[in-house]
C-alpha cells in the first residue's frame, strides 16, 4: 500500500466514524414519533363518551402478559379520546381489540420488489416477489445501514350489541435499529388520533414520545 492510499483509507475511516458518531448523538434527543395511519368506519354521532371493555381472541388470551402490556399502552389513548373502561363486558357499549406487531425489516428494504405490512388488522406480513439479478452476473457488497425494525398498532371497536365494527385504525412505523415496546403508547396516539374521523388512508401522523436515551441512540430517525 502506498502512503496516499493509506492517508485515503484513513480519512474514509476517520469520516464514517464521525458521521455515525454525530447520527448517535442527534437521536439522544429523539421526542416525535411518524407513523402511517390508516383509519375506517363511521362513529355513532351518539356515543361522546362510550362505555368500554376490552375484547381478546383466542390467540391473545394465551399470550395474557403480553396482552396486557399492550391494553395498558392503549388504555390512556383510549381515555384521551372519551372512552369510560368497565370492568365487565356487560357494562359496555363497544368492545375494543387492540394489537401490535414487530418485525424485522430484511435487508432487501430498498429493493423494487418488497413489498411491507399490507396494514390489515393482525394481517401484516412480509413477502417477496420478482426476480432478483435479472440482468445476470455476480456481485459482491457489503451494506453499511444498520438493521430496521417495522411496528403497527391496531385498535378495532365493536358495537357489543350487535357486533357491528364501527371503527378501525392501524399506526405503522418504522425505524433504525431494533423495535421497541416502550414506543406503543406513541403509536396508539397516533392511530387514534383523528379519532372520531377516518381520515385519509394512509396519512402520516407525528407525536409526541417518551423515549429513553438508551432506546433513542439505536434509531437515527423516527
Amino acid at each position: 500500500m502506498t502512503a496516499a492510499t493509506g492517508a485515503r483509507a484513513l480519512l474514509v475511516c476517520s469520516l464514517l466514524t464521525l458521521g455515525l458518531s454525530a447520527g448517535l448523538t442527534g437521536c439522544a434527543s429523539l421526542n416525535q414519533v411518524s407513523a402511517d395511519v390508516s383509519s375506517y368506519g363511521q362513529w355513532p354521532q351518539d356515543r361522546a363518551q362510550p362505555r368500554y371493555a376490552f375484547e381478546r381472541l383466542p390467540s391473545q388470551q394465551a399470550n395474557a402478559d403480553q396482552q396486557t402490556r399492550i391494553e395498558q399502552a392503549a388504555a390512556p389513548e383510549l381515555a384521551r379520546k372519551g372512552f369510560v373502561r368497565v370492568d365487565q363486558a356487560e357494562q359496555a357499549e363497544v368492545l375494543v381489540q387492540v394489537a401490535m406487531q414487530m418485525h424485522a425489516v430484511p435487508a432487501i428494504y430498498d429493493d423494487p420488489y418488497y413489498r411491507p405490512m399490507d396494514g390489515r388488522f393482525f394481517g401484516g406480513v412480509f413477502s417477496v416477489g420478482g426476480i432478483w439479478g435479472s440482468r445476470g452476473g455476480l456481485g459482491v457488497g457489503v451494506m453499511m445501514e444498520p438493521p430496521r425494525s417495522q411496528m403497527q398498532v391496531d385498535v378495532l371497536v365493536r358495537d357489543r350489541r350487535t357486533g357491528q365494527t364501527v371503527y378501525e385504525t392501524h399506526a405503522k412505523h418504522q425505524r433504525v435499529g431494533a423495535a421497541y415496546e416502550g414506543l406503543m403508547p406513541a403509536l396508539f396516539r397516533a392511530a387514534l388520533f383523528d379519532f372520531p374521523a377516518p381520515g385519509i388512508s394512509p396519512r402520516r401522523v407525528t407525536v409526541e414520545a417518551t423515549v429513553p436515551a438508551a432506546s433513542a441512540a439505536s434509531s437515527a430517525k423516527p
